[in-house]
């Protein structure tokens, strides 16, 4: 035995038991003490160990970390204010926890930037390193070897266009996306369609489009969003599922402190034109040239119109509109082909073959950017029914003298002001006022070239043919000059001035009817002929009738219009009025020595018209004027079998005591 423990044995004989236990417990405490800050120790060296070991394998710079840490921080206070769990985001979560890359479509302002930072936060709590990038090079660079990394991306490869270079850069970037290694991106529609012409290297994206029917926004989480941004919903219940950028409309009214909520998503004019601008200023002419194409041919371009065998007016359109864009001629019809299936959903869709703006409101907002910026060309080369629907030649609640016409009609009529409180009375649904004289000189210009072209129907429907300036024009052309012009017919269906003038004319107040008429009295009083048909042998008398203009019908049977003329398929104005129950023009008609015995195509005459639709006065009417009761029509049906046919008992009734009184 050594001399230690037989000195520790000597001096346990000698001491008492409850002082054995407290030098036990003191030893056995100070042993607890000495272990805890050896374990303190152990954690701080093993932390440092750690963080020596970090230094050697997380390719991060610690600044840049910081630099993301703050960032990913303000996504996170963003995501707590304004985000709304959606399909959308739910979709895209679930795909990036499956699939290597994910890319999130959609057009602009549907949310995608505040999708993936959601879906990025989530991921972080899943373990994985997320790490903002705007170069692909960064990826390999940043790619930590051993921890689950996922690399975020907005606007890949282009934010409103396809940028050729950063697609290379994607290519030669040369990293394995994996399980450790994800890609979750945002990517404009238009550009991820272009991309799917395209090579990529090494990434297969599962696409999220924010768009598609099925992750597309509920009218229920379009409301929770306007609700957190404290938007009141009865006042945007009108606009609510009019636009895809329904969250950035919902964050800029909020951002610019907007009052009035109804009228901004109305007509979200600002919003747009930060779109519209960024694809001039970023040279995607491509686009803007569709864009332009949509108005040129009034948002009506069939397919077959840019791909096929076009006429020379339709080339003379693109050709202009290429050339106003900065787009080359050449092939010009196969890239404004290419632009408009990239923009569908965004601003275009397609039906049936035909390309149109996305909805009325976003041709609208078309309309007020590119109508103010390219006035001159709009007037110059768009098609003729733009012309005639979409200009006004001055704002006629400031200038209402424009529409006095009656200096020019007839020296009786002056010191007499009028204006059309219909027509005119407000500015026409998002026109362009012509408030330039230059630009004013250039519509005249190009309605009387349409005249001259045989776009009869263009001019003489074009409520700015009231206009005083377009009166200047014409009464300052001398008389044969005046009269050629007047005698034109339309190319499409061979309608004079005079019938372009009638067709859907009605009224509504009386300054709408003195209106009308003197322009009416012009026409005949300059030698537009008043008894030429259409191609379809269709009068103005005929047309007036299918208005229900009484006083139209008048003022051309007072100037030698026949009444009787009847059309190709043996309709005549008397066929009309009994038709569509307008007795007062039947009566006017008959009056004026119409011909109730007409008998159309079919075998009918005005009486079977008048007995199959039961109008009972216009048949007293007919059968006073003597009307044959016996003629059968094609079918072998007498006016009598057309009444009972059709259940009018009045009718029939009427007839059987008319028949057995003669």
């Amino acid at each position: 035995m050594s001399f230690e423990l037989f000195m520790e044995c000597e001096r346990l004989n000698f001491t008492g038991l409850d002082l054995l236990n407290i030098d036990i417990k003191l030893r056995i405490k100070n042993a607890f003490k000495e272990l805890s800050e050896f374990k303190t120790l152990h954690e701080e060296l093993t932390k440092e160990w750690e963080i020596q070991q970090e230094k050697k394998t997380n390719p991060i710079p610690p600044n840049l970390r910081v630099k993301i840490e703050k960032q990913l921080k303000g996504w996170r206070e963003d995501d707590n204010n304004y985000f709304v769990s959606t399909k959308g985001s739910k979709a895209v979560f679930e795909s990036i926890k499956e699939q290597p890359c994910v890319a999130v479509t959609g057009s602009f302002g549907m949310g995608k930037t505040a999708i993936i930072k959601n879906v990025a936060l989530l991921m972080r709590s899943n373990g994985y390193i997320v790490v903002p990038v705007t170069d692909p090079l960064e990826i390999k660079k940043y790619k930590h070897p051993i921890e689950k990394n996922l690399f975020v991306v907005k606007n890949f490869c282009g934010k409103c266009d396809l940028e050729e270079e950063e697609l290379e850069a994607w290519n030669n970037c040369g990293v394995e996306f994996d399980e450790n290694c994800k890609l979750l991106v945002t990517c404009k529609l238009q550009v991820y369609r272009a991309i799917r012409h395209e090579t990529l290297n090494n990434i297969t994206f599962h696409e999220c489009n924010l768009i598609s029917n099925d992750i597309c926004l509920s009218l229920n989480e379009r409301q929770s969003i306007a609700r957190k941004y404290d938007i009141n919903i009865l006042d945007i219940v009108d606009s609510i599922e009019f636009y895809n950028c329904f969250p950035l409309l919902c964050k800029y009214f909020t951002d610019s402190n907007i009052n009035d909520a109804k009228t901004f998503f109305k007509h979200p004019f600002e919003v747009f034109e930060t779109q519209f601008e960024m694809l001039q200023t970023l040279g995607a002419n491509g686009k803007v040239c569709a864009l332009m194409a949509l108005l040129m041919f009034y948002d009506h371009i069939p397919k077959t119109m840019i791909t096929g065998d076009t006429k020379w007016n339709v080339k003379y359109i693109i050709a202009n509109t290429s050339k106003i864009c900065k787009l080359g001629t050449e092939d010009s019809c196969i890239t404004i082909h290419k632009e408009l299936e990239n923009l569908i959903d965004t601003y275009v869709v397609k039906k049936e073959g035909v390309y149109h703006a996305l909805n009325e409101r976003i041709f609208n907002l078309l309309l007020d950017y590119f109508g103010n910026q390219m006035t001159g060309p709009l007037i110059s080369y768009s098609c003729t029914s733009f012309i005639r629907e979409r200009f006004q030649l001055s704002d006629p609640i400031k200038n209402k003298e424009d529409y006095n016409m009656f200096r020019y009609v007839g020296s009786d009529q002056k010191g007499i002001k009028v204006y059309s409180s219909t027509t005119w009375d407000k500015v026409g649904p998002n026109a362009v006022i012509l408030t330039d004289v230059e630009y004013r000189k250039l519509y005249v210009d190009r309605m009387l070239k349409d005249l001259s072209n045989g776009y009869v129907n263009d001019v003489f429907q074009n409520p700015n043919r009231f206009h005083v300036f377009f009166f200047e024009y014409l009464n300052h052309r001398d008389g044969i000059e005046l009269l050629q012009l007047l005698k034109k017919t339309d190319i499409t269906d061979g309608s004079t001035p005079m019938i372009a003038h009638c067709r859907g004319t009605t009224y509504v107040h009386s300054s709408d009817e003195k209106l009308n008429d003197i322009f009416l009295r012009w026409l005949i009083d300059n030698g537009c002929p008043i008894n030429v048909g259409n191609v379809q042998g269709e009068t103005a008398i005929f047309h007036a009738a299918v208005s229900n203009n009484s006083r139209m019908i008048e003022t051309l049977i007072n100037h030698k219009g026949d009444t009787n003329i009847c059309t190709t398929e043996g309709y005549s104005p008397l066929h009309v009025a009994c038709l569509y129950g307008y007795s007062q023009i039947a009566n006017i008609l008959l009056i004026s020595g119409a011909n109730c015995h007409t008998i159309t195509t079919k075998g009918n005459t005005p009486l079977h018209a008048a007995c199959c639709n039961g109008h009972t006065f216009i048949v007293t009417e007919l059968l006073q004027r003597g009307a044959d009761l016996s003629i059968s029509n094609n079918n072998g049906h007498t006016p009598l079998d057309l009444a009972r046919l059709n259940e009018h008992y009045d009718i029939f009734q009427n007839i059987m005591i008319y028949s057995n009184t003669k």
